[in-house]
């Protein structure tokens, strides 16, 4: 089996939108901002987030503008048909668990910018940036 695995921090553009797809499953859609760590003049990135069931029902009316979460879920292939109707796709992460993070949480601040912004990461680097993803994680999973 291949790895498919998203661990991803930001704050939410958007209150959740709450619905129900055709087949009636409950589903949130939203939008997480994220600061690209170590990158000069402050790059940010836009990623769109869907979650269904329990998941959805629990955080539609936690995920609101400005607050910031902590996500693990899986990245998700998703077809559109544009405005000009060309077909597109956009990659979408479907969340498994979210959480509301405090607004001074710092996630992973032993990692050097600057290493971040390296080409090409080393095998010890990797390892040490698994190591701070799984405290933050663990410490997570602690506080339920």
């Amino acid at each position: 089996m291949d790895l498919n695995l998203v661990l991803i921090s930001g704050k939410a553009t958007r209150d959740a939108e709450l619905y129900n797809t055709p087949s009636g499953q409950v589903k949130i859609n939203f939008t997480i901002e994220v600061e690209q760590a170590g990158s000069p003049g402050g790059v940010t990135n836009f990623f769109l987030v869907d979650a269904f069931g329990g998941v959805a029902k629990e955080f539609a009316d936690l995920v609101k503008k400005g607050r910031k979460l902590l996500i693990v879920g899986v990245l998700n292939k998703k077809r559109l048909i544009g405005r000009d109707g060309t077909k597109e796709q956009m990659i979408v992460i479907k969340a498994k668990r979210i959480s509301i993070l405090p607004q001074d949480a710092k996630l992973c601040s032993s990692i050097e910018p600057e290493r971040l912004r390296e080409d090409k990461w080393s095998s010890s680097f990797i390892g040490e940036y698994i190591d701070a993803a799984k405290a933050v994680v663990s410490e997570w999973i602690e506080r339920g």
